[in-house]
């Protein structure tokens, strides 16, 4: 049973598709050590460099001590429209491309600010979403073993928080703020693949050979967790702001369900389902600090912002069940600390009837598990377009332009590639008042 459990985890990253004849070593934390997306309009076009920039409730998320220079009241909302395509091979084989898309919710949130005897006060809530699970692979190709495999690998979900955030200025020049998260998120994962020609030992043809080995496999997750952050901000005057923020780790809980089926086509065109298998279990896993920190340079005019995360991927920790506490000790073996960093900037056009916001930026995120080999590792491109309507109607858009590579080899001798290029549109709606 135990290893039935441990194959069901692995196939979360496409190792999978050659169940039945390998077991891969592909973790299961890894979806949620990666994946991320930003929040806040302005951040998402500005490179997420927002740790010392940001004047919305997007600060709860990147630095919420920036709360404190938030003089004004807002609600806003945002949807995402996520378009990509991967592509793949098998052994150097074909090309194979297989197209995904999603509309989801990425922020419903409000802000409350006043004065205070030292400077400003404002409180955050709402719910914002930072990480997508949406994808699919599509692989055709010949294994080692020259049995052809035909395979579609899909995913869909993400995770966010419900949250509240205060900040405020302790000082004149001085703010300090935190954010409470209550996290949650799901995911839901197919893999289904036809082998030509490979019949696993377990089969006993007592009516027809078997022509055929169809494998399926459906996984759905669901996540809740809590986490925290902190952050300072400091700004001296009107063109300068530094911040630091930490985040404290999240405490997931997963409850998993996992069905396995697999058939067998025969010579007659019968299909025979061979086994069967249903699994449900709780996990429960932390996710490591993260610390970072930015410069913003401010003006009427132009504004220019840069910071940097940085995320120990290695403290990973499972709590459970017992077996998989069991793979702790191996966790530093396939993960890494990783540097997050990115620039922005923003342009303001002095147009009187409808003041405009141009943007742009860049971002550079590596993946954190070192099985991998990452032949380009993922940047991000952005831009993004602001109308300010009558003074208190925001209109945003913004595009994130991303892409990378990667590959790895089988324990049988497959060699996998996958290639990655997507585009996320994002349109924002805020009030002021």
């Amino acid at each position: 049973m135990r290893t039935l459990i441990i194959s069901a985890m692995l196939l979360l990253l496409i190792a999978g598709i050659f169940a039945g004849s390998e077991n891969e070593n592909v973790a299961d934390e890894i979806i949620y050590a990666d994946n991320f997306v930003g929040v806040g309009m302005r951040a998402l076009a500005m490179g997420g460099t927002h740790i010392a920039l940001a004047q919305d409730y997007s600060a709860a998320y990147y630095n919420p001590a920036l709360l404190g220079f938030v003089f004004g009241n807002e609600v806003s909302g945002m949807i995402s429209i996520r378009n990509g395509n991967s592509t793949t091979t098998i052994n150097n084989g074909p090309e194979k491309t297989s197209d995904f898309s999603a509309v989801k919710l990425n922020n419903l949130s409000g802000v409350i600010s006043a004065r205070a005897k030292r400077g400003g006060v404002a409180v955050a809530v709402g719910y914002y979403r930072y990480q997508s699970f949406d994808y699919s692979n599509y692989f055709v190709g010949v294994r080692s073993d020259d049995n052809s495999i035909t395979s579609l690998e899909t995913s869909d979900g993400g995770m966010g928080s419900f949250y509240l955030a205060a900040g405020g200025q302790v000082l004149e020049y001085i703010s300090l703020g935190a954010t409470m998260e209550a996290i949650t998120g799901a995911q839901n994962y197919t893999w289904n693949s036809t082998i030509s020609g490979f019949v696993d030992s377990s089969i006993v043809d007592t009516i027809l050979p078997a022509t055929d080995s169809i494998f399926s496999d459906k996984i759905t997750e669901d996540v809740s967790g809590v986490t925290g952050r902190f952050g300072i901000a400091i700004s001296p005057n009107k063109y300068f702001t530094w911040g630091a923020l930490v985040k404290f780790p999240s405490l997931l809980k997963i409850k998993q369900e996992w069905v396995q089926k697999t058939t067998i086509e025969r010579t007659d065109d019968t299909r025979e389902e061979i086994e069967y298998y249903q699994f449900e279990d709780n996990i429960d896993i932390t996710m490591p600090f993260q610390f970072g920190t930015g410069l913003a340079l401010k003006s009427p005019i132009v504004n220019v912002s840069t910071d940097i995360l940085y995320s120990d991927w290695r403290q990973i920790r499972y709590h459970k069940p017992a077996y998989f506490i069991q793979e702790n000790p191996y966790i530093p073996d396939s993960y890494r600390a990783v540097l997050s960093f990115g620039a922005g900037l923003e342009f303001t056009l002095p147009i009187k009837f409808l003041p405009t916001r141009i943007r742009g930026g860049y971002r550079y995120d590596p993946i954190p598990y070192k099985p991998l080999n990452i032949e380009k590792e993922r940047q991000f491109f952005t831009t993004g377009i602001a109308f300010l309507i009558e003074k208190s109607i925001l209109l945003e858009g913004a595009a994130v332009f991303s892409n990378w590579k990667r590959s790895y080899s089988t324990s049988r001798g497959n060699d996998i590639s996958e290639r990655y290029e997507i585009t996320d549109i994002y349109i924002g709606l805020s009030y002021r008042f």
